[in-house]
């Protein structure tokens, strides 16, 4: 599988960050909860307009509902990643489409940025550090009886790490990495991977059949629409 060929090593070492980085903006935004686009710094020219770019990129992934909405959002990562946040540990872009969409499934996530700071580790590479309280929303069925249980939402501290290869107007995501702020990871890093090849692998190597059942799911014609395409492609 191809997340044994990527060195995702090498990706999180390329945004290690020491004292001695220049540390270029620390702005604190004003968010208005409703949705990420709303996403409005106190000072904007303090900050390049490619760090907004890339912070409502990766909050259209977190809040993304739909087949569509998720192949659109995940376009702003590189194919080969590091995606670290607990859950699941990836290290593809395809893999981590299809693990974000099945998520949502079992919760829906609202993300607030709070207060975030930017600096060059390297040589054409960006690091976006981002704290932020993430509001997350299970879902509670009737059907699973134990999921009454569950609060109707739950409000933490987090702290995200967003790296990015190439300039903030343009670039992409290749490294994120997630996890509760003054908290230690609360899943070792073999669980996290093997969640990430249940929800993110294993789903994308039969996505042709799931992609049925995900139709029916959105109330969309998504997974329809790729097989007619390629139907017409093998038969013009």
């Amino acid at each position: 599988m191809s997340d044994l060929r990527v060195n995702t090593t090498a990706i999180a070492e390329s945004y290690l960050t020491s004292p001695a980085s220049q540390q270029l903006w620390n702005v604190t935004p004003i968010w208005q909860p409703q949705a990420a686009k709303e996403l409005r710094l106190m000072a904007p020219g303090d900050a390049p307009s490619g760090a907004k770019r890339i912070i409502e990129g990766v909050i259209a992934l977190f809040e993304a509902k739909t087949s569509v909405q998720h192949c659109e959002a995940v376009e702003i990562f590189e194919h080969d990643l590091l995606w670290d946040g607990p859950p699941v540990r990836l290290s593809n872009k395809g893999h981590l489409r299809l693990a974000t969409y099945l998520f949502k499934y079992f919760a829906h996530l609202n993300i607030r940025p709070v207060a975030l700071t930017i600096s060059e580790p390297g040589p054409g590479r960006t690091l976006i550090e981002l704290d932020a309280v993430a509001v997350s929303f299970p879902h509670r069925a009737w059907w699973l009886p134990a999921t009454l249980l569950l609060p109707q939402q739950v409000s933490k501290n987090v702290h995200f790490k967003i790296g990015v290869r190439g300039g903030l107007d343009g670039g992409k995501v290749e490294l994120f990495t997630g996890r509760l702020t003054n908290f230690p990871p609360f899943l070792p890093l073999p669980l996290r991977t093997a969640a990430g090849i249940a929800m993110g692998a294993l789903p994308h190597a039969i996505e042709p059949l799931l992609g049925y059942a995900f139709d029916v799911a959105d109330g969309g014609h998504y997974y329809a629409a790729k097989r007619d395409a390629a139907f017409d492609a093998r038969h013009p």
